[in-house]
């Protein structure tokens, strides 16, 4: 609108008050028109606004773009006049408070490196107000001045001495120093600040308060280092006491700390205590001595077993069990202590495994059964093994140790300690183990408890991997409303487990039909995983519950990988990033992070960055259905606010696409092909490929030796029975291949492993290239479809591929043991193997048709 728009602008912010709309309209127009018509007494009057309200919502990303506005010259005067919050401003919590402390920063930190003329005195005002502000000791807010301070040291040590010689030691003396070196971040170090100090110790008058205070900070601050200087002038300091009588109350005071009258009086050393009451338990040990080896002092047995694992506080968990007995016990202790540890296995009241599940119910215990653990791993210390105790014992104790684990420390922390003897059972008993961990699992599901013992290792244990099918649907099954953490490890369990998709599948239908009533967030979970398990069965029920729950986008991320700072581990179905990449975008539109801080994962902006890793995703795939799905998204009108983002992913995909697809031969390699040589790209080596199959085909249709035979089981007279198994096929089809490609240096191999856990037919391979062929007999069921859901899908998708593939097909005639499969579209079933080769070209996309061969190969003998 040129100068009437201005003035306009102009003329509206003279009537502007202090509301929210009002604060940030008047930010925006004085940074559009600072230097024209307004300047830093506007941004000043702005700012100490902004400090009188009491509303939130003003505060966050007000101030920010304005702190680099302001030109460096206009700071000092801004820095002046901004009013620091009043020592009784009660706005510890309104943000305005902060976005000001961090406006405060950021032009104090450009003033600050600027090159203009430095005052320290004005400086240190600014410290002093910036301290002041709310979050103004806040790392992330300080690291700036930090560093600014770093690069001009002469600047603090010019404001220390400012500071110093501008001190008065009256009896705040002491909070004025701390809240100097506050301001200054402790920028300053111990020795730094003792030059000073004692620099202006030196430089005051004998005998004044000041002069008493500095010796008082410089004698203290001689505690901090250890440097041969600062002995040094601790010595001088201490010395110069002597001379100058005046210090030496000072030097006193400063040295000795007298501790109040019958301060020790009644008091005893815990390092006594502790020793006297050890020397009386030996006593008592000595005097017990049989019941204890025996194993019948319960007292003394449970106090042993608290002594071996260390679970007194006093207790020194850096030794080992038989160390901690022997110097709490004495040594002469430690063998009729482990005797009555063993002996504990015999008596005639060990728990049964029901009577440890009973107690466990209400997370109950006796001490006493700590010895029993104990001594099931002296027996396997001394070779005994588990001999001896009888099975529901072991039970029993499996049981205990798993609700009980004892720890120790390791690496810093404390771990869980997984005894000898567990771990034997582990590997040579895993049922025993899964009997156990399975009914503590089931018991604190029960209970519906947030943490369940034993259900991490029976859903991520490899011991328990042969039983993780069974033991996961269990569990799903009996308990689908489970705590929503715990509920994720089974889902996530059988997610992992492809042998349970099938039946888990069966198991959702019957929870989200609602004959399994579960809460709604339980169900969004189940709901999620099955979509993930069965995108086109499950899409239209989560596009549903989404229009009516956005928030199941996030459970959507959680379960396919995407969490908290994660990556997906798993490569996604481009259909399935499509429909997520969608189902998010409509969910919640571009949102952009917030300035200042937040909390969890789920907000509106980590919607927007899920976003756009799934379209960022889908622009790494460079081909043709990559484009087409980006295209699509760019198109959806719901997604309008993404628009810029997906055009950046689109133009990137279409950036890889064509590397990919152009693949440059140099003119030695064009040479060669063009003299019957190697392929110089994939197209060529496609395309060779491609000539020597139709030539083996017409040998095997066409040859007088029968070679077609060999696709075949036959009898004794050699007569055709039945069609070979596919594995068989293709292996002779490769024997075929490898005479006329190796002589070009070209791998002729079967069943190539690919990404997915895919495995192609055979590879036709070199350096750097590869064609990749998926192979079917005429009456497979998958006969018509596996173009696209196989070679397309998963094998032209290789770097390598670049999107070439063959489909081959063995004809057997009316020799087949089960007919072909109807052709889509109602079309006829083909009579013959040149028909049916045509139809399969026919059924391909046209845009796959220059990539993707099909060579159906006659082996009826039929001619």
């Amino acid at each position: 609108m040129g100068n009437a728009g201005k003035a306009a602008a102009v003329a509206s912010f003279q009537k502007l008050g202090k509301s929210t709309n009002a604060l940030r309209l008047r930010s925006d127009i004085i940074q559009a028109f600072y230097g024209e018509e307004f300047g830093a007494s506007d941004a000043v009057a702005l700012i100490n606004d902004c400090l009188d309200t009491n509303d939130d919502t003003t505060a966050t990303g007000l101030l920010g773009p304005l702190a680099h506005t302001i030109p460096v010259s206009d700071l000092p005067a801004v820095l002046d006049d901004v009013n620091p919050p009043r020592a009784d401003d009660p706005m510890d919590f309104v943000k305005a408070n902060w976005e000001v402390g961090n406006f405060y920063s950021r032009i104090l930190i450009r003033a600050w490196r600027s090159s203009d003329g430095f005052d320290p005195s004005r400086a240190l005002d600014w410290l002093r107000k910036r301290n002041a502000f709310k979050g103004g000791t806040s790392e992330s807010r300080a690291r700036g001045l930090r560093a600014a301070m770093d690069e001009t040291p002469d600047r603090l040590r010019e404001i220390a001495d400012r500071f110093f010689k501008t001190l008065e030691a009256d009896k705040e003396r002491w909070l004025k120093f701390s809240r100097f070196r506050e301001a200054i971040y402790f920028q300053l170090t111990t020795e730094q600040l003792l030059d000073i100090i004692t620099q202006h110790f030196d430089a005051e008058a004998d005998g004044t308060d000041k002069q008493s205070f500095l010796y008082e900070l410089a004698l203290s601050f001689c505690y901090w280092t250890d440097a041969p200087a600062t002995r040094a002038l601790f010595e001088r300091l201490y010395a110069l006491a002597e001379t100058k009588t005046f210090l030496k109350v000072t030097r006193d005071r400063c040295l000795v700390c007298d501790l109040p009258s019958g301060f020790y009086k009644g008091r005893t050393s815990r390092t006594k205590i502790a020793k006297d009451g050890r020397e009386r338990q030996r006593r008592e040990f000595a005097q017990q001595i049989d019941q204890i080896r025996s194993g019948t002092h319960i007292g003394w047995t449970a106090h042993i077993a608290r002594i071996y694992f260390g679970l007194y506080a006093d207790s020194d968990r850096a030794l080992s069990p038989h160390e901690r007995v022997s110097l709490w016990l004495g040594q002469e202790n430690l063998r009729p202590a482990l005797e009555g540890l063993r002996a504990a296995l015999s008596r005639n009241d060990v728990p049964t495994c029901a009577e440890v599940m009973k107690l466990a119910e209400t997370h109950r215990h006796f001490d006493w059964w700590y010895a029993l653990v104990a001594a099931l791993n002296e027996r396997w210390s001394s070779g005994e093994g588990l001999t001896g105790p009888s099975e529901d014992l072991i039970k029993a104790l499996v049981a205990f140790d798993l609700t009980n684990p004892v720890y120790a420390p390791k690496d810093g922390s404390d771990t869980h300690v997984v005894h000898p003897w567990i771990e034997f059972l582990l590997k040579t008993n895993p049922e025993l183990m899964r009997d156990v961990y399975l009914a503590v699992a089931r018991l604190r599901l029960s209970q519906k408890n947030q943490f369940v013992d034993g259900l991490s290792e029976l859903m991520d244990g490899e011991p328990f991997e042969p039983f993780r099918k069974d033991v996961a649907l269990e569990l799903l099954r009996d308990f689908p409303n489970a705590d929503p953490f715990r509920l994720g490890e089974m889902l996530n369990a059988v997610t992992a487990t492809p042998s349970a998709h099938a039946d888990f599948l069966v198991l959702a239908a019957q929870v989200l039909s609602g004959a399994m009533p579960v809460d709604e967030r339980q169900r969004d979970m189940w709901l999620v995983t099955a979509y993930f398990l069965s995108p086109l069965n499950y899409e239209a029920a989560v596009q549903s519950r989404a229009a009516a729950n956005p928030h199941l986008v996030f459970e959507l991320r959680d379960r396919t990988g995407f969490g908290f700072r994660g990556k997906s581990t798993e490569t996604l179905p481009l259909t399935m990033l499509e429909f997520m990449g969608g189902l998010t975008g409509q969910s919640f539109p571009s949102t952009a992070h917030p300035t200042g801080g937040w909390g969890g994962d789920t907000n509106p902006w980590d919607a927007s960055e899920h976003f756009r890793t799934l379209i960022n995703m889908i622009s790494a795939m460079p081909n043709e259905a990559a484009t087409n799905a980006l295209g699509r998204l760019e198109a959806n009108p719901a997604l309008a606010s993404f628009k810029p983002d997906i055009l950046y992913a689109l133009a990137n995909q279409r950036q890889r696409r064509r590397e990919a697809e152009y693949d440059r031969p140099d003119w030695p390699k064009t040479v060669a092909a063009l003299s019957n040589g190697a392929p110089a790209t994939v197209a060529d080596l496609h395309a060779l490929l491609i000539v020597h199959l139709r030539d083996l085909k017409h040998r095997i249709e066409r040859t007088n030796t029968d070679v077609w035979k060999q696709f075949w089981n036959i009898d004794s007279y050699a007569k055709p029975v039945e069609p070979r198994p596919e594995e068989a096929c293709r292996d002779d089809l490769v024997l075929l291949m490898r005479p006329s490609l190796l002589p070009l240096g070209i791998m002729v191999e079967p069943e190539q492993h690919m990404a997915g856990d895919k495995r192609a037919d055979v590879s036709v391979a070199m350096p750097a290239r590869k064609i990749l062929c998926e192979l079917k007999r005429d009456y497979h069921p998958d006969l018509w479809t596996a173009i696209e859901g196989q070679l397309e899908r998963f094998y032209a998708q290789d770097p390598e591929a670049k999107g070439f593939g063959v489909y081959c097909v063995f004809w057997f005639g009316e020799g087949r043991k089960r007919p072909i499969p109807n052709p889509p579209n109602c079309l006829p079933v083909p009579k013959s193997a040149v028909e049916m080769e045509q139809m399969l070209r026919d059924l391909m996309p046209e845009n796959m048709r220059s990539r993707l061969a099909v060579i159906v190969i006659d082996v009826s003998g039929e001619y």
